[in-house]
């Protein structure tokens, strides 16, 4: 079976036999922390880039393969077991501001369209992009009425028409409906308390949320948070900030990454003051600061919408560039190994096979694996990730899939050299 994610999918994993040098410790059938000192005692002596046994290290890369070459893989004498990689889906929370002011006409669209408007029409069509192994939830803010209330956990904000983190699952699914009608049914009104709502979101959202993966938040705010958290007192010129950043920060230190967008009107608040620093800084300690940023401009650590001449266009493409960001089909957990066989990771190898019939074989990074852009790394967490450039390019290609080869050293491998 194969499992589509973003153009990318996961075909069968080809297991090898009992791995037997190398290494030093074994977990739950994986060994790892090999011996990675380039000894005379190590596999191979190819010339190829990244030859070498588990005791050798590789510098990544990639060789692309014959028809030849790929039976030869999937035939050697080491490769044996067949089974399916498994893909890390990413979790993510979207806090957005529905507050009055998003009411304000959106700069570069038709008359009469809001920066509501622009924004509604942008989140939905960023989760119908996304794949269906991802998990989505959603808590628009405040989501009340002055004559309403809220009548829910928090009187400032109406959490009952939080949507609940599910994974997607294919369009027209309950979950993906689910959005598409919370989106669809946002209230816009009152004020902006952006510190209960972040809160909430985490602490009972994003959290509590048992399944695998990644977990990020992506805050949508036109800027000034007015209302302090435990839904305090009104204050149409705004309120501290350094409560939600810290709040973000002891997020990241958790592990959750927080994107942040600042749609227009967060240059300048009731009060003149502003708001683009403190959103600058909240992502920034939110683990996704953009390169070469600073929290006092011109170019910011969030993603800053507010001199953009098109807020559709902008948004667009700031959701698709967080998206990419989000999604992790380029990780991948080792398979589980037969009954009373283990699995080696430097005695494995990755091939991607492109939609126009032909595979390339590509290397480990052991020399710079923080830095590698071509081939594949052994993350912190023991899971095998695509390199940026061998990422994005097996992103690109819609038709491409993945397999591994357990069992084999590069060398082991009768290729064309």
């Amino acid at each position: 079976m194969k499992r589509t994610i973003v153009g990318l999918l996961v075909s069968s994993v080809i297991l090898g036999p009992v791995a037997c040098s190398g290494s030093d410790e074994e977990e739950d059938g994986l060994i790892v922390g090999g011996d990675n000192d380039g000894g005379d005692d190590l596999v191979g002596t190819g010339s190829r880039p990244g030859q070498g046994g588990p005791g050798k290290e590789q510098d990544g890369g990639k060789v692309d393969l014959t028809p030849e070459d790929l039976e030869a893989i999937e035939n050697a004498e080491c490769t044996g077991w067949q089974g399916e990689g498994e893909s890390i889906p990413a979790i993510l929370e979207l806090v957005v501001d529905v507050s009055r002011s998003m009411l304000d006409p959106a700069p570069g669209a038709g008359r009469g369209t809001s920066k509501w408007d622009v924004t509604r029409d942008a989140l939905k069509n960023a989760i119908d992009s996304l794949p269906n192994s991802i998990a989505v939830g959603l808590l628009l803010y405040p989501n009340v009425s002055r004559r309403s209330g809220s009548g829910s956990d928090l009187s400032c904000i109406d959490t009952r028409k939080m949507v609940s983190i599910e994974q997607l699952g294919p369009s027209g699914s309950p979950q993906r409906t689910a959005l598409d009608d919370a989106i669809d049914d946002a209230t816009i009104d009152q004020y902006t308390p952006t510190h209960d709502a972040y809160s909430y979101a985490l602490n009972e959202g994003l959290e509590p949320y048992g399944g695998e993966g990644q977990k990020f938040m992506l805050l949508i705010t036109d800027g000034a948070p007015t209302q302090p958290l435990e839904c305090g007192s009104t204050d149409v010129n705004g309120v501290p900030t350094d409560p939600i950043i810290e709040t973000v920060k002891e997020a990241a230190a958790n592990g959750i990454k927080t994107f942040v967008i600042g749609s227009p009107g967060s240059e300048e608040s009731a009060s003149g003051e502003d708001m683009r620093p403190w959103l600058s800084r909240a992502a920034s300690e939110g683990g996704t600061a953009a390169d070469g940023c600073s929290d006092s401009g011109p170019v910011y650590c969030h993603m800053d919408m507010t001199a953009e001449e098109n807020f559709a266009q902008a948004l667009v493409a700031g959701l698709g560039k967080i998206a990419g960001q989000v999604v992790t089909e380029c990780t991948y957990d080792f398979p589980s190994p037969p009954s009373g066989q283990t699995i080696d990771p430097y005695l494995t190898n990755v091939i991607l096979r492109w939609s126009d019939g032909t595979a390339s074989l590509l290397i480990r990074d052991d020399k710079d694996p923080e830095d590698c852009t071509e081939g594949w790394r052994l993350t912190d967490d023991n899971k095998i990730e695509l390199c940026g450039t061998s990422c994005d390019q097996a992103k690109a290609d819609k038709g491409a899939s993945v397999s591994l080869s357990f069992g084999c050293s590069v060398d082991d491998i009768p290729i064309t050299k």
